[in-house]
């Protein structure tokens, strides 16, 4: 397990705005430098670790706030590591915009709510047997070198991913 002391700045952001739903943005206000396909240059103030979200997601920091829905929304940042969520039971949402992650993403068997990887640079998503309970919204992101596995049932697609 995590420590709040292990976490970079840009992960502590994130595990602090997490139980309010707050969203984290990390772009600098540069089309060219916020780029996705150009993400994995980007530097540790820039990234969080896969497994800082998958902690999020399954329970860590999950303190109920008056008036606040616990929410994972992270901008313009570049996810290290894999996330991987089989299996997984996930109450929360999970929205990345603008990110670059370093591999694929495993929703293999999870249930889950609304999950959101939007103008996004991904190399590839599996979300085969996966139950979700709102949409799977991979709008104008780019799925790169790897595989789309959708969910068999029980989705909404909201997608105008490209893939390379």
């Amino acid at each position: 397990m995590l420590s709040y002391e292990e976490l970079t700045p840009p992960e502590r952001a994130l595990w602090d705005a997490f139980p309010e739903g707050r969203r984290v943005d990390l772009r600098t206000g540069v089309a060219e430098a916020d780029d996705p396909a150009e993400g994995a240059r980007w530097g540790a103030g820039r990234t969080v670790r896969a497994a800082v979200v998958a902690a999020l997601l399954l329970g860590a920091n999950d303190e109920e706030r008056s008036g606040a829905v616990a929410a994972l929304r992270l901008v313009g940042a570049r996810v290290s590591g894999r996330l991987d969520l089989s299996g997984a039971e996930i109450s929360h949402t999970l929205s990345l915009e603008g990110c670059r992650l370093d591999e694929p993403v495993r929703l293999y068997g999870a249930t889950t709510r609304t999950i959101v990887i939007a103008d996004s640079w991904v190399p590839g998503v599996d979300a085969e047997l996966a139950r979700i309970g709102g949409d799977l919204d991979l709008r104008r992101s780019t799925v790169a070198g790897g595989a789309l596995n959708p969910v068999a049932s029980s989705w909404r697609a909201v997608s105008s991913a490209s893939a390379l």
